[in-house]
């Protein structure tokens, strides 16, 4: 036994000295999943990144450059040019001359008889852009709030169980603490209690969290559209259009032209009003098509993955308390602890959908030490009678009785 102790406390000792050289970082609770850190990390952090290439215009080149009589200042043109909007001309997308294929976009034109295409979306990018990243995190600000910190309510203190070794507790730095051993078993009994105290008003928790997973779908679908009416209505076929052209004029140089024409009026000596025809390069619009067609196949992966994470909640819904064996699969892939088949088929007969979501979530968050004697003792907290652990095996093992001429008699 001493030798035992000797041991344990060698490795709380190891860790201290690691500690004393490393920052210790605590892992953050999950009162989420895969599907959710979708939307609001990687798609929001996305989206910002997209925003800064934008901004960074000094660094790619400016919004808009144009060519204009010597009359008038270039300052005052790509002024007046970029605050209004260019336009191209329709029928000269596909046009050339002597041989050659002019910009597409670009050429004579009649203003009064010929079809325009205006571009003024350019001025909006970068905004529009920080608009769709923080629409992706909204979800996640209203289901924190809704969520009301419960699952760190649960699941608080039991950071540390896999080093509570000794039945001494043991300082880390100023801040961080390992509890000892002897205080775990009150803290996994007080834990045990609240969560049975408030099996089948957890409700109103569980409709949070599918209210916002039915957000974060509306979210992809409504910034689909979005995307759709800001770019002319060229959005929702892009990418396919881009794999597929059809033509000889590349689609992007259609939506994000790179050459646009752009009518400056100006008064003249006697006040007649003169038109000057100016020439714009549109440098920018190189990055912009390479991040909406980004943004087009990102919001395919998104949605793909957004339908397939509410069907499995659909799927949730239906087997927690019907199949065994997918609570068993589930609460492994949660947590690593060995549970009790008969434990578990006792617990699962009184849990609602809402408490069996909950317990999903405390399972990821706590170590499978502690969730397993967490566990072991539902029975006992819900009124039933302890298994017999001698005549049955545990989670993983096939659940046969040991001796069959026991069961008989």
């Amino acid at each position: 036994m001493a030798k035992t102790s000797e041991t344990r406390l060698g490795v709380v000792k190891t860790f201290l000295s690691i500690s004393q050289n490393s920052k210790i970082s605590l892992k953050a609770v999950s009162i989420d999943n895969a599907v959710f850190k979708l939307h609001y990390l990687l798609s929001h952090k996305l989206l910002l990144i997209c925003t800064a290439f934008v901004c960074g215009h000094q660094y790619l080149g400016g919004h808009i450059d144009c060519i204009a009589d010597k009359g008038i200042s270039s300052n005052v043109i790509n002024t007046f040019c970029f605050s209004t909007s260019t336009f191209t001309v329709v029928n000269n997308v596909n046009r050339t001359r002597l041989g050659a294929m002019i910009h597409p976009g670009v050429g004579p034109v009649d203003l009064d008889s010929e079809e325009v295409i205006h571009h003024a979306y350019y001025q909006w990018v970068p905004f529009v852009l920080f608009a769709q990243a923080m629409l992706f995190y909204i979800p996640r600000l209203v289901w924190g709030h809704l969520e009301g910190r419960r699952v760190e309510y649960f699941v608080k203190g039991f950071e540390f169980a896999p080093l509570e070794l000794i039945d001494k507790e043991v300082k880390i730095n100023r801040d961080l603490r390992i509890p000892a051993a002897s205080d775990r078993c009150v803290r996994i009994a007080a834990l045990r209690r609240a969560f049975v105290e408030r099996l089948g008003y957890n409700e109103y928790w569980a409709a949070s969290l599918v209210f916002c997973e039915l957000l974060n779908a509306a979210n992809v679908i409504f910034q689909s559209y979005a995307m759709q009416k800001f770019l002319g209505g060229s959005f929702l076929n892009l990418g396919l259009e881009v794999m597929y052209p059809d033509g000889d004029v590349d689609r992007l140089d259609v939506v994000f032209p790179k050459m646009t024409k752009c009518t400056f009026h100006k008064f003249g000596a006697t006040g007649s009003i003169m038109n000057h025809d100016a020439l714009c390069v549109m440098p920018l619009n190189a990055v912009n098509e390479k991040i909406y067609v980004f943004l087009w196949f990102w919001m395919i992966f998104v949605g793909v993955m957004t339908m397939g994470g509410l069907l499995w909640r659909v799927l949730t819904l239906c087997l927690h308390s019907r199949w065994e064996g997918f609570t068993v699969a589930l609460l492994k892939m949660s947590n690593s602890g060995a549970l009790d088949h008969r434990s578990l088929q006792k617990v699962v007969m009184v849990m609602k959908f809402s408490d069996w979501m909950l317990l999903r979530y405390i399972a990821k968050n706590i170590h499978g030490i502690a969730f397993k004697e967490m566990f072991d003792g539902f029975c006992e907290e819900l009124g039933f009678e302890e298994p017999d652990e001698s005549a049955f095996t545990t989670l993983g093992e096939e659940t046969l009785p040991l001796d069959s001429e026991e069961i008989i008699s």
